[in-house]
């Protein structure tokens, strides 16, 4: 008996849009990530139809320029920070606060990397996120904990296909 073959196409787009394409059939899965408190769902609304999944929850990490004074410490909680310039990538777009106007339209993680090396600002990151970048440091973050989580939306009810899918998504998920 042969392997079911499966196709899968990924493209990346805003939340709300990812909510409203699996709600609507356009999509079987969509991966959605944002920050929250460790434990917590992501705040993704739904006309009941859905299913949220938790897949992966890695701890943030402040990302500062490799000579930032606060590189040392062995943690940093985000008061410390709260008139500092930051980085930050919101779905669609980098903003940054405290220098010259700058925008990157885009969520390229590598991108908001070299923004931060270039010293423009801090970011959040998972550290993992972080590992090969040049000129960053990664501090862990204090207060408040939060982390990056990853849920995977579907309808409540699946084809065998979109079990398939969530079922590959699920394993691949259980390796990290």
């Amino acid at each position: 008996m042969s392997k079911p073959m499966l196709r899968v196409s990924v493209h990346s787009v805003d939340p709300r849009d990812a909510v409203a394409e699996v709600a609507s059939g356009t999509v079987d899965v969509a991966l959605v990530v944002g920050i929250t408190a460790p434990d917590n769902p992501l705040a993704l609304a739904d006309a009941g139809l859905l299913a949220s999944t938790p897949l992966v929850e890695t701890p943030l990490s402040v990302v500062l320029p490799i000579g930032h004074p606060l590189r040392r410490r062995k943690s940093i909680d985000l008061d410390v920070l709260a008139d500092a310039p930051w980085v930050a990538a919101p779905p669609g777009a980098v903003q940054m606060r405290g220098r010259a106007p700058l925008t990157y339209e885009g969520t390229d993680l590598p991108t908001l990397l070299e923004l931060v090396a270039g010293a423009h600002g801090a970011a959040l990151a998972p550290a993992p996120a972080c590992a090969n970048a040049d000129g960053i440091v990664t501090v862990p973050l204090g207060l408040p904990r939060l982390v990056q989580r990853t849920e995977m939306l579907t309808l409540r009810t699946l084809t065998d296909g979109q079990r398939l899918l969530v079922q590959a998504l699920q394993a691949r998920a259980e390796l990290t």
